[in-house]
């Protein structure tokens, strides 16, 4: 778990989310929550998540289970639309 490996369904795998989906689509999932659709495990919406802690939480993410460390400012991630 530790390596991002996730927990059968009670945990989500994180070790190769950025592969699989971009930053956007990852603050998209977080501010609106997902269903269970098999694949990825249901998650609660966050709405109310600021620019900067978005920003923080993606690049912690990044930081810990990407290959590219590639930090994203707050900008960056004040321009992602969830439409």
């Amino acid at each position: 778990m530790a390596d991002g490996s996730g927990l059968n369904k009670l945990i989500p795998p994180l070790n190769n989310i950025f592969e699989s989906y971009g930053p956007q689509q990852i603050s998209c999932f977080i501010k609106l929550g997902r269903k269970d659709e098999g694949k990825l495990l249901a998650m609660p919406a966050y709405p109310e998540i600021t620019e900067a802690e978005m920003s923080n939480l993606l690049n912690y993410l990044k930081e810990k289970f990407s290959k590219d460390k590639t930090e994203l400012s707050i900008k960056e991630v004040a321009a992602y639309s969830c439409e």
